[in-house]
């Protein structure tokens, strides 16, 4: 293989993998576009029914000296009746060249029933295919008892003195009904070597079915970030959606966390 096809297969990959946790924090750990707070609601099921909706997303990062760094991008999102999930992400990123502006859009779908995750990108015409061998009933056994307290510990709520949550009322978004509420976190002076209380919030409006049509998140160490949907469709989404498009060769691999190693090619 050439050397230039390598590197492009190699960058290609590197987008696909990070594509559906690239954006999963700001700058430092802050907030950024798909927090993990909003991803969680799309991704373990908090958000029932099939639909298919796009957002308008856009992170801004002040620095020290006054400057700001922002990124924008362009997000879709669909669930089927199976749970399965797509995910499209838009954005632009410098060439390896000459560093001038292009497009890359990332895929990937995670499909419960298979018990596969498939990543692809604009940039390379492979597919990457990771499969899970532990079923999905397994896992959430695992994980509810990873949270369940053990036996004879007494269950004390927990105490989150520094945040209040209100609620925002009604709006429409995208043509669709929303309700919004506002967490609002405080640490207060010298909690972690602050010399005044740091304040941040999270709004969020959903649905009535549980999909976040837009939110907000700000905090003076990191920045902001803004999601708000410019496009919804309740319904099952296209078939075709789940698949990669025809063209691409599927890659099997070894399960992220387990080491990296590209497998035998699925046929």
């Amino acid at each position: 293989m050439r050397r230039p096809q390598f590197v492009s297969i190699l960058a290609g990959l590197t987008i696909v993998l990070s594509g559906p946790t690239l954006f999963a924090q700001g700058p430092g750990g802050g907030p950024g576009f798909f927090h993990g707070f909003d991803r969680g609601d799309h991704f373990a099921g908090k958000a029932k029914g099939p639909y298919t909706v796009t957002w308008s997303e856009q992170s801004v990062q002040p620095l020290t000296n006054g400057t700001t760094i922002t990124h924008t991008s362009t997000t879709k999102i669909a669930r089927d009746s199976n749970g399965r999930t797509y995910e499209e992400v838009h954005r632009t990123m410098a060439t390896r060249e000459n560093n001038t502006p292009h497009e890359v859009v990332s895929y990937h779908v995670h499909d419960p029933v298979a018990q596969t995750d498939t990543s692809w990108s604009s940039e390379t015409r492979t597919a990457m295919v990771f499969h899970h061998p532990v079923s999905a009933a397994a896992a959430e056994a695992r994980s509810a008892a990873r949270m369940r307290p053990a036996e004879g510990a007494e269950q004390t709520p927990r105490q989150q003195p520094d945040m209040q949550r209100e609620d925002l009322g009604s709006k429409t978004i995208a043509g669709v009904a929303a309700t919004g509420t506002r967490t609002t976190h405080v640490i207060p002076a010298e909690r972690q070597g602050n010399d005044a209380p740091i304040t941040s919030t999270h709004e969020v409006w959903r649905s009535a079915e549980g999909v976040i049509l837009a939110s907000t998140e700000t905090d003076p160490r990191f920045g902001s970030s803004t999601r708000t949907a410019t496009a919804f469709q309740a319904g099952e989404p296209t078939a075709a959606l789940f698949q990669a498009p025809q063209g691409y060769t599927l890659q099997a691999v070894t399960r992220p966390g387990h080491g990296f190693g590209p497998g035998p090619v699925v046929q």
